[in-house]
């Protein structure tokens, strides 16, 4: 059996913890043996969940802790454990200390693996640290992983490590997310929207998503058309400074804010636009989800393009006004969208949860032969 701790970020409801869940409930538990190191425990069901799939849960101080405590934390895991790999999910190159203590401890397979594309902080301070540990990242890993491969580039650096990076596709589970017309009219009937047109949104209210923006962008689309709502699904520091924005503006009636839900899958077949304005984005995991669901989406021009699998998307530029991309959402609404065959598509790029995670396993087991 291989034995893998997993560094990551803190266990809670992102979309890193969430990729990390399905890969390791779609593995062989008699082949491949994980151990989780998050950086703080904010969700105790994920916790519980991933102990009953036999993970064990080491919570690491925080990043913004004493060095020395973590110093002392890793040590002593390494020396309690015998790990095989050690694999660090982060989305900044800060995070690299683990590899470097594990390569003190003789580990030799040691992966940084890159979830996000931009941290999006110009100070100067900021921009040298980061440099500083992407050199720091590049001497210590034996291998480079990524969820594409501008973000392998953001993490590492292009030139350094342009033919040794690997780009992990993030799966979903497309049976879960293939349209469903039965848990369309489920959805729209609880919440009084068979007559309405349904813009949607999936994702941690954080400034990456740019949920002022999009708010401001359905403000002008309810100029444009009456019956239309806006379903907003997450949660997040930023989630009481949108529900004003949508106070001030007069639209409280027309915004859902649903909070984190389980079955996201359901909400993406009641939708009918699916929004998505980041500044920056990893992969954007949710819009493959949308796609799956046959959802035309409207996403801004940072979306890389390993997130692009189907036809139905539009990309848009964040230099234009919100009443520009009002336009389009609107122009969107009066084509004819089959939602029933998007699955294909999901399917051909290899982004289903079952190849990822099979992949995945596979690397793991040959990596130690």
């Amino acid at each position: 059996m291989v034995k893998i701790v997993y560094f990551m970020t803190p266990l809670s409801n992102g979309g890193i913890e969430k990729m990390v869940i399905s890969w390791i409930e779609h593995m062989n538990a008699n082949e491949v043996h994980i151990d989780i190191v998050p950086q703080g425990i904010k969700n105790e069901e994920a916790k519980r969940h991933l102990e009953s799939l036999g993970c064990n849960i080491y919570n690491m101080p925080l990043r913004q802790r004493n060095i020395i405590q973590k110093i002392s934390f890793i040590r002593k895991l390494f020396k309690s454990n015998h790990y095989d790999i050690v694999h660090v999910h982060t989305s900044v190159a800060f995070d690299f200390l683990p590899l470097v203590i594990a390569k003190y401890f003789s580990i030799k397979h040691r992966i940084m693996h890159s979830h996000n594309t931009n941290t999006f902080n110009n100070s100067y301070i900021k921009k040298w640290t980061q440099n500083i540990s992407k050199f720091f990242s590049r001497y210590y890993a034996t291998h480079f992983f990524a969820c594409s491969k501008d973000a392998g580039y953001n993490m590492f650096g292009e030139k350094k490590i342009k033919d040794k990076l690997i780009v992990v596709k993030n799966g979903i589970e497309v049976e879960k997310f293939k349209f469903n017309a039965y848990k369309r009219k489920q959805i729209r009937d609880e919440y009084g929207l068979s007559e309405k047109i349904v813009f949607g949104h999936i994702g941690r209210f954080n400034k990456q998503k740019n949920h002022n923006f999009l708010i401001e962008t359905f403000y002008q689309i309810t100029k444009l058309r009456e019956n239309v709502i806006l379903l907003l699904i997450g949660e997040g520091e930023l989630v009481g400074n949108c529900k004003r924005q949508v106070e001030e503006l007069g639209i409280s009636d027309k915004v859902f804010f649903l909070g984190v839900r389980k079955n996201v899958n359901d909400y993406l077949q009641a939708m009918d636009i699916f929004m998505f304005p980041s500044l920056y984005e990893g992969l954007g995991v949710v819009l493959i989800e949308a796609q799956c669901s046959g959802l035309p989406c409207i996403v801004s021009k940072e979306i890389v393009d390993e997130a692009i699998l189907t036809d139905k998307i539009e990309k848009i530029d964040l230099k234009l006004t919100a009443l520009d991309w009002a336009n389009i959402a609107v122009d969107r609404i009066n084509s004819e969208e089959m939602r029933n065959n998007a699955w294909i598509d999901v399917m051909k790029n290899d982004y289903s949860i079952k190849s990822s995670s099979e992949w995945l396993e596979h690397f793991y087991l040959n990596l130690v032969k």
